[in-house]
């Protein structure tokens, strides 16, 4: 086995490095004191590389061989599992004087509520007027429109898709990333006369 036992002497006049194997000297004013030191350096690492290489290599093939045949296993149990119970879907979202089948004759501006129950926290709301995306909001409770001027006289549906925690316990549930997805639709006439 090797050590290297390196010493560095700096006083005003030289700067030494000695070393068993190899020795330089320089003078502090010397442009090529960096590339000195640097190739120092890098021959004794390499020197140190292809000296420890093969007892390296030789350890990882030995434990590389023991780890395979060692016959490592782990049989999951049934008490290791948490089993999610389908969450209960307490929500709901209500619009303020839009009762189904109502006949609009003017645009207007509507009311909607998300009731969670204190269960679930709201995320989005979607309204579709005859399944074409209207408008979307991200609160718990707002204004939206329904402008008239842009539909055609008749019947039509107004379709709130909301989504909202789904409040399970599970591991998506805490990260946010599992939620329920709810339908509420509205039907409701227009007439421009």
């Amino acid at each position: 086995m090797t050590y290297f036992n390196i010493v560095i002497q700096i006083n005003p006049v030289s700067c030494r490095v000695n070393n068993k194997y190899s020795q330089i000297s320089f003078l502090p004013s010397d442009a090529n004191i960096h590339n000195n030191i640097k190739h120092f350096m890098y021959r004794n690492l390499i020197s140190l590389m292809v000296r420890w290489w093969p007892n390296l290599r030789i350890q990882f093939l030995v434990g590389t061989l023991i780890l395979l045949n060692s016959g490592c296993s782990y049989d999951f149990e049934v008490d290791s599992f948490y089993e999610v119970p389908e969450p209960e879907n307490q929500a709901s979202i209500e619009v303020e004087n839009f009762l189904d089948g109502i006949v609009l004759t003017t645009s207007g501006v509507f009311v909607y509520k998300f009731e969670g129950n204190g269960v679930h926290d709201f995320w989005e709301v979607i309204f579709y007027i005859d399944d074409k995306p209207y408008y979307s909001k991200k609160a718990y409770w707002a204004q939206f429109p329904v402008n008239i001027e842009d539909l055609s006289e008749g019947q039509h549906i107004l379709k709130l898709e909301y989504t909202f925690s789904s409040n399970s316990g599970s591991l998506g549930d805490f990260f946010g990333d599992e939620s329920l997805t709810n339908i509420r639709e509205y039907n409701f006439i227009v007439d421009q006369n």
